[in-house]
């Protein structure tokens, strides 16, 4: 076991020593707490005669587990105690405290655990201090961490690298959400502000790369928000019910390549939206219900197909034939298509792997074409290098085309003039 330093706050009926090592006894009213073997083994729990804590012997830090005899509406977490580094807060720390309306988390702490102060009603000022830009000391926020309580602001520091599941969720206080410069945030996870009704605004950081799910689905005034080029995946239900969403914009260059089910689900007001060319699958309903949109501006054009199956790899496979094929050329139609007014939006949406392109043949004097997308306009036929005719769809199967002079070639295979 490793030595320990008597401190003049410990009380002397809390230590005895015993052949040079430490032999700490408990006698603080800290919560009981769920450790495994080791961390039994290497932690010790005592009362400071104000809040409470662990001391890990092995890392020679501490967590704080709950306010102990602390009084009062504010605490000020300081970075240090007794010496040592105060690194974490533990989970349900101070889970449905109804006196706690303002805490201050010093840049020492790396991590706030699970339930840390999920339910404190009163809960309405939050301050996660950050850290200088050269510091590489990140934080993760853990699951259900300040759930339901009445933050007004929201302010996510730099060093903040992962929002855990409900981490805000029903807040319905918060007007404001910001994110700092630099931001290291790369997963904003399962319902994080999920009901946090009075957002008007969520900017998202560049760096960030998952959207998880539902993570801001009923937030029923955000108007605005701008995805950041780094987003790779746009969960299910991710904006779901933001019945007054009405401008999406993209930071940058996308590199998105999945919108999930659902994701923009009864998005009442939203008029418009882009559909990156990097973006290879739609989930069922991403967009129905959004009954103000009129037009869907794809990147790519001619490259979507819909099925009934949702993991099929994005690709050729499940075609069967061209009335699962969809052109994406006319931002009205795909409207249409993707907030199911024609049925489409039940079906999941896969981008091809390759162009089909339309097959010419000619057999004899008939000219047969197969457009298997169902997109084609227009065909031009060339004859050793120059165009000898157009010939439109409805002609298919005609045996007769029209040249450039209007008049009925004699044959196909003319040679160049």
């Amino acid at each position: 076991m490793a030595e320990i330093t008597k401190n003049k706050d410990l009380q002397d009926s809390d230590v005895a020593l015993s052949g040079g090592n430490a032999v700490i006894t408990v006698t603080s009213s800290a919560p009981t707490l769920q450790l495994t073997e080791s961390e039994q083994s290497s932690a010790v729990t005592y009362n400071s005669g104000y809040l409470d804590y662990v001391f890990n012997v092995d890392t020679e830090e501490y967590t704080l587990v709950g306010r102990g005899d602390m009084a009062g509406s504010a605490i000020s977490i300081t970075s240090t105690h007794l010496g040592y580094p105060v690194t974490g807060i533990a989970d349900s720390a101070f889970a449905g405290d109804e006196t706690l309306k303002t805490i201050i988390i010093p840049p020492s702490v790396r991590k706030i655990g699970k339930n840390a102060f999920d339910g404190c009603e009163l809960l309405t000022n939050v301050v996660i201090e950050d850290v200088d830009e050269d510091d590489d000391e990140d934080l993760t926020i853990g699951e259900y961490a300040f759930r339901s309580c009445a933050i007004e602001t929201i302010n996510i520091p730099s060093r903040v690298v992962k929002i855990g599941e409900s981490a805000f969720e029903s807040n319905i206080d918060c007007t404001d959400l910001t994110f700092s410069d630099n931001s290291r945030l790369v997963e904003i996870g399962k319902k994080a502000f999920y009901e946090c009704e009075s957002i008007g605004s969520a900017f998202l950081p560049k760096g960030l790369e998952i959207l998880g799910y539902g993570a801001f689905s009923g937030c029923t005034m955000l108007r605005d928000v701008e995805l950041p080029s780094t987003l790779q995946v746009l969960e299910n239900y991710a904006f779901a019910n933001c019945v007054n969403l009405e401008n999406v914009e993209y930071s940058g260059t996308a590199q998105l390549t999945t919108i999930g089910q659902l994701a923009f689900y009864k998005c009442e007001r939203l008029p418009k939206i882009t559909i990156p060319s990097t973006v290879t699958f739609i989930g069922r309903q991403a967009f129905s219900q959004c009954l103000a949109l009129n037009s869907v501006a794809f990147e790519d054009v001619y490259t979507w197909f819909l099925s009934y199956t949702q993991n099929i790899q994005s690709g050729n496979e499940g075609i069967v034939d061209s009335s699962t094929i969809y052109p994406a050329t006319g931002a009205t139609t795909a409207a249409q298509l993707l907030k199911d007014e024609n049925g489409a939006g039940g079906c999941f949406w896969h981008k091809l792997k390759q162009m089909i392109k339309p097959q010419i043949s000619l057999e004899g004097s008939m000219l047969t074409m197969t457009d298997p997308l169902g997109v084609a306009e227009i065909f031009f036929i060339y004859v050793n290098g120059k165009k000898r005719a157009e010939v439109y769809p409805e002609d298919s199967g005609s045996g007769a085309s029209l040249d450039e002079t209007g008049e009925e070639p004699t044959s196909l295979e003319e040679t160049e003039e």
